[in-house]
């Protein structure tokens, strides 16, 4: 249901995700793998790994959470209904999360004071593809969305008898620290950390410290001394009975504080086509490629351009 598959209507589950996942590795003779399983693919890398542990050899769950949390469903069908009406430009700024109901909830960190780099460059290029979407990457959209509603969370009394790393970025406002960490938690022999200086879109912030915590998980070495990422957690059943005391509140679903809608204006204001008459300085320690974006008209360009110009300035793209 995402790239250029067909899209796949809601009413299958996030099993019959997990269930092509076998038929692709049969059908390439592959035996043991090691599964990245980012975001939306989470729920089906963390059911594959339940049922076949065997055809696993480790699991990362990057940016993930048990379940929407139920006061976020409803500000998620309001981007369904925005995208539904037209308004491509709302429904992009929805997604993520600069206005309307998602205001601090969304793919992107709203609050400015945070630092993160590379962050009007990702603002740009993520928005300018949202509000380009073709007909059936709406579908794909809209369909995703009802699946992750409908079906999508976590048997937490069924972990995985695999090696699992869980992270997110540090600033992650969608899928939070401490609704990942509720998910190591339920893991035992787990790993938790977080990558520093980027939301949920830390594989385009910090491609590089992502694509190192990638490698060295997947092929079982050390994580220890990894720079940009927060200090490791480890699940381990005697770590989970010395720690227990201290995660019973870190591991409520409580909301974090509330972005306050003036704070977001600075971040809205990197965006020429929402506001024309705005001229952003160059900020202390802006990169080139930054600088360099506010001159590109990326709504002109094919998202085969797009990729180009990302991977040519050190920005991977989903």
């Amino acid at each position: 249901g995402t790239g250029e598959s067909e899209p796949l209507p809601p009413e299958y589950s996030i099993e019959f995700l997990a269930d092509s996942i076998l038929r692709l590795l049969n059908s390439f003779s592959l035996e043991k793998v090691a599964i990245i399983a980012p975001s939306y693919a989470s729920p089906a890398g963390y059911s594959f790994a339940q049922d076949h542990p065997d055809r696993v050899k480790n699991l990362l769950l990057c940016g993930t959470m048990e379940r929407i949390p139920a006061p976020l469903t409803p500000y998620v069908a309001h981007s369904i209904a925005t995208l539904e009406r037209g308004d491509m430009e709302q429904f992009a700024d929805e997604v993520l999360g600069l206005t309307g109901p998602r205001v601090g909830h969304g793919l992107l960190c709203a609050d400015p004071s945070k630092v993160i780099p590379r962050r009007k460059l990702v603002l740009r290029i993520l928005r300018s593809q949202l509000i380009k979407l073709s007909e059936e990457d709406k579908l794909r959209f809209k369909y995703n969305t009802y699946r992750l509603i409908q079906h999508s969370f976590f048997d937490l009394g069924r972990p995985p008898a695999v090696p699992v790393l869980v992270f997110t970025g540090e600033h992650d406002t969608f899928t939070k620290a401490h609704l990942c960490r509720r998910i190591a938690a339920h893991i035992p022999g787990s790993q938790f950390t977080t990558i520093l200086e980027a939301d949920h879109m830390f594989h385009l912030e910090q491609f590089d410290t992502t694509s190192e915590l990638f490698y060295r998980f997947s092929q079982e070495l050390p994580l220890h001394g990894l720079s940009g990422i927060s200090g490791l957690e480890d699940y381990s059943i005697e770590a989970r009975e010395l720690r227990e005391a201290g995660w019973k509140q870190e591991l409520t679903d409580a909301p974090s504080p509330e972005v306050e809608p003036e704070a977001v204006d600075e971040l809205i204001s990197f965006i020429p086509e929402i506001s024309e008459a705005a001229k952003v300085a160059d900020e202390p320690g802006e990169t080139e490629a930054e600088t360099e974006a506010e001159a590109v008209d990326f709504d002109t360009m094919t998202k085969r351009e797009l990729l180009q110009y990302a991977m040519d300035r050190g920005v991977d793209l989903p």
